[in-house]
């Protein structure tokens, strides 16, 4: 007799579905794990080269020391960190996020070459001026500096950020901006300084001048008295070319402005002031076309201009943003924009036909070899652009002049003191 065994069957193993749910489950936790453990193993190496910068900013400092309190001089074709190979060892010149293998004689991270040679007196912003960073790849030949190149040569390799060290020491982390802008760029707009100049002329007074309009419209360009000049300038001997042979100058020059308005009129129409360099002291800024002068063409005309170098900022408070602008005419026919930056603005609370002022603003342009721009502008808001023209047929102007104009029947007044003019050696 044959007996049938009593339970139930036993299970051999999972089933297709199960399987696949399980890798599912796998790949699910490995895509949110994974960028995390790649982002902490970033985190640990730009830790590394904040002590590598570290390391490097006290070697910077003891040959400053040693050497008159001068830095290194330009090494030429040779790369900046092998006049440091007395005080550090070749390894802390090596990022551990790159590829290759930095030491003293090919250096992962960048110098700042415009201080080659300066004396450490006339750093009058060491918590803010530039030192070293992360040198990109296109910028890592001859003697691995950050010079002119500055909008492609520092690298955003430590998770869309850099580390940058200063003169005074410190080192930090500074994060690329979110709107692509470079990283050099970046820095600049967030208030690093990388130009030391030997102050050639300052002017303590105020500069200052109301314009006033009864025509009504909406238009800076329309052949009215719309642009007030405040007042021109001789610029310092040394700023400019004195015959057509002299090189071009490499110059810095600084300012605080303020500009006030009527409430209404900036916010329906909006209002500019300008600063103009390497003019003969006959610009005039008004007439041109009738085209509505807004912030997408933020260009001054050209029919009537002499030939001068211009920055410009411009703010509506209607769109809460303001625009700057420099741009440059070189023969009488057409005007070059040299770069532009817009920054959201504040809008402020006041009671229309009343004279409003608007906070107080830096504006610092540096220009080197006369074709090398570099403009930033801080207070409410911080910007700045980084552009390239050569300028040098007309440096052998030597007048600095300033402007403010506005639209409607309204007026304005723009105030300039703290200007300071200097050369870069």
């Amino acid at each position: 007799m044959f007996h049938r065994q009593s339970g139930g069957t036993r299970r051999a193993g999972f089933t297709l579905i199960e399987l696949l749910v399980v890798i599912a489950i796998i790949a699910i936790l490995a895509a949110i794990l994974f960028p995390v453990f790649a982002k902490a193993r970033e985190k640990a190496r730009q830790n590394s080269c904040i002590n590598n910068q570290r390391q490097i900013g006290i070697a910077v400092q003891m040959y400053v020391q040693d050497h008159d309190e001068t830095f290194m001089r330009d090494p030429g074709t040779h790369a900046w960190s092998s006049l440091l190979r007395e005080y550090n060892e070749p390894t802390i010149y090596d990022c551990p996020t790159k590829t290759g293998k930095g030491s003293n004689t090919a250096p992962e991270y960048g110098f700042n070459a415009f201080l080659f040679g300066k004396a450490l007196g006339d750093v009058t912003t060491p918590s803010i001026m530039f030192l070293t960073a992360d040198l990109a790849k296109v910028a890592a030949d001859g003697n691995f500096t950050v010079n002119s190149n500055l909008a492609t040569a520092v690298d955003a390799r430590h998770n869309k950020g850099t580390v940058v060290s200063c003169a005074d020491g410190h080192v930090a982390y500074e994060a690329q901006a979110t709107d692509g802008t470079s990283m050099g760029v970046t820095l600049l707009q967030r208030g690093y300084d990388f130009f030391v100049g030997e102050v050639l002329a300052t002017h303590t007074g105020e500069l200052s001048q109301y314009a006033t309009h009864t025509a009504w419209g909406g238009d800076m360009r329309a052949p009215t008295s719309r642009w007030i000049g405040c007042g021109t300038l001789a610029m310092p001997t040394g700023t400019y070319r004195a015959t057509a042979s002299d090189p071009a100058p490499s110059i810095m020059v600084e300012c605080d402005m303020t500009w006030q308005a009527n409430v209404y009129q900036a916010l329906h129409y909006g209002g500019a002031w300008i600063v103009s360099l390497y003019e003969d002291g006959s610009l005039d800024l008004n007439g041109g076309t009738t085209t509505a002068y807004n912030l997408d063409e933020f260009v001054p005309p050209a029919a009537s201009f002499t030939p001068s170098v211009v920055v410009g900022g411009m703010m509506r408070q209607s769109t809460k943003t303001t625009k700057w602008q420099v741009s440059a005419q070189l023969n009488a026919g057409s005007r070059t924009v040299v770069g532009t930056s817009a920054v959201p603005y504040q809008q402020l609370v006041g009671v229309n036909w009343t004279l409003e002022k608007w906070p107080s603003q830096k504006m610092k342009l540096v220009i080197i070899n006369g074709k090398d721009f570099y403009l930033t502008v801080s207070g409410a808001r911080q910007t700045g652009l980084i552009g390239t023209l050569d300028i040098s047929p007309i440096t052998t102007r030597s007048q600095i002049g300033f402007y403010t104009g506005a639209n409607g029947s309204a007026g304005a007044r723009m105030s300039v003191s703290n200007l300071v003019i200097s050369r870069i050696d």
